[in-house]
């Protein structure tokens, strides 16, 4: 076996030990070292994290970012068992991800769209549409926070949802 792939198992242990599950770092580490090994070399450096991170034809920088970054954990782990390791520097690769701009529905799109709910088949499902479009709107929740809630969350006597919400 190897020294590096020595060491990743070393590392995932210990970070597992710690609460993380590594299961696509791991992945993604296992490569690295196969890459780090076929081209002859034991030692990390930064060059070769970016060459490795880098490789996938036209590859987004947020992605060479996210495997650089997974990169420069394992390799501050190595850095302090061995001086021949460099830190792969977080600067190396600016990657942020861009989220999509948030579309803020008005009042009476709301009401077409709870409108349109009536089209189910089911009664229940109508009704349960409709609050689920009319609950987001009014309180701005994400979808899972409302799915998340259940009868304990609501005190009819105290308000009702919105007296929950705001407290």
């Amino acid at each position: 076996m190897n020294v590096l792939t020595a060491e990743l198992d070393r590392y995932l242990e210990l970070r597992r030990q710690m609460g993380f599950k590594l299961a696509r770092a791991e992945k993604l580490l296992r490569q690295f070292v196969a890459y780090r090994e076929e081209n002859g070399g034991d030692a990390v450096t930064a060059e070769v994290a970016l060459e490795w991170a880098a490789l996938p034809a036209r590859a987004s920088p947020s992605w060479i970012a996210f495997r650089l970054n997974v990169v420069r954990g394992f390799s501050r782990h190595l850095a302090l068992i061995d001086a021949r390791h460099q830190v792969v520097p977080a600067s190396l690769v600016c990657g942020r991800s861009r989220r999509a701009t948030p579309y803020l529905f008005e009042e009476r799109e709301v009401v077409a769209v709870m409108a349109a709910a009536e089209s189910l088949r089911s009664p229940i499902r109508q009704a349960s549409y409709a609050a689920i479009v009319g609950l987001l709107w009014a309180t701005g929740m994400r979808v899972g926070e409302a799915f998340a809630l259940d009868v304990a969350d609501v005190d009819l006597l105290a308000g009702g949802l919105w007296a929950i919400l705001t407290a």
